[in-house]
């Protein structure tokens, strides 16, 4: 391809994140266009400096040596309009600024880290959407602090960077619980069906006390879940403050503690051992029969009424098997 083409696809793709986004620092911005390359950071820097002279950017110095914080200018985002941008819009008036010194918005850590943690997640192929971008494109209850896309997966994002309580963690917990059922509220043509719960691992809070947002966070889960759910972890290793280093990910299964209190209190009774049933346990309740068995097929479950066979499931142990028939049961009983 020509340079000059190349170029000024880096000058619009570039500039939209940096729209996308609200602002953005060199080195996420690098990461993004330019995912596979060892140069990222130093291709960002030259662009930039293209931007700076073309009046097309405004830099905001962050706090805490973080780097500085680039945001349109009203010369940026005209340039973006007539890219077919039309959205577009200068961030002049992001942050506050008091007898001419700019401060910071409040939420700038939380950002940074959740920029970070995009800018990881691009350069691994994933598709990214920032949340500034789902707020102007949907009306929803509840944002995420991103979603990403890979195929048929769609994360639902969450940032723990600092603790919730009330309102704040219920909405958390329930987005979370939502998005790894398939269940969230639907997002620019998309519908999550996976969580995930991001956290830094080497931070301290404003006593200078490690927080353990990990743990803290699946505790809250186990006790609030009505079913077993899979998250995705992303544990994060941050520079200085909020700036992303090093991306981990995981996936852990969060036992619900409804359905372990409720196990507890389960007579299994017990049907006779064949050729074909290795084990073929069950309870009753409400005209239904709860079964999980061994056979030659492998490990299964089975809500059936009589002979008839109303919901089951294959899984790879009797415990999952047990959980998947206690949660069937506790939706039931939820549906009346």
């Amino acid at each position: 391809m020509d340079k000059r083409l190349i170029g000024e696809w880096h000058d619009f793709e570039g500039l939209r994140l940096v729209h996308l986004f609200s602002w953005m620092r060199a080195k996420e911005l690098g990461m993004m266009l330019w995912p596979k390359s060892l140069r990222s950071a130093v291709n960002a820097s030259e662009l930039i400096s293209k931007w700076r002279r073309e009046k097309w950017v405004l830099e905001r110095a962050l706090p805490s040596g973080t780097g500085k914080g680039l945001v349109l200018s009203t010369a940026g985002a005209a340039y973006l309009r007539e890219q077919g941008c039309s959205d577009a819009q200068t961030g002049k008036d992001w942050g506050e600024t008091h007898h001419g010194k700019w401060h910071a918005p409040l939420t700038w850590k939380h950002e940074l880290m959740t920029l970070g943690l995009m800018a990881q997640l691009k350069r691994e192929g994933w598709q990214v959407i920032p949340e500034r971008q789902l707020r102007r494109e949907n009306n929803a209850t509840k944002f995420p602090d991103g979603l990403a896309v890979w195929d048929d997966k769609v994360l639902w994002i969450e940032v723990e960077n600092a603790r919730k309580t009330g309102k704040n963690r219920t909405a958390l917990l329930l987005a979370l619980i939502l998005a790894s059922r398939g269940m969230a509220e639907p997002m620019s043509g998309l519908v999550a069906n996976q969580a995930m719960l991001a956290f830094a691992t080497n931070t301290l809070d404003e006593r200078g006390y490690r927080v353990n947002h990990r743990d803290n966070v699946i505790a809250a889960l186990a006790a609030r879940a009505p079913v077993d759910i899979s998250l995705k972890l992303a544990e994060l290793t941050v520079s200085g403050v909020a700036g992303v280093d090093s991306l981990r990910t995981r996936e852990t299964l969060i036992e619900s503690a409804a359905i372990s209190q409720r196990l507890e209190r389960i007579f299994w009774r017990h049907y006779p051992e064949t050729a074909e049933l290795l084990t073929n346990d069950y309870f009753t309740d409400g005209g239904l029969d709860y079964r999980h068995g061994d056979s030659s097929f492998g490990i299964w479950w089975s809500v059936r009424r009589g002979e008839t066979e109303i919901a089951s499931g294959d899984v790879s142990s009797a415990e999952e098997a047990k959980r998947a028939l206690v949660a069937d049961w506790i939706y039931r009983e939820t549906q009346g």
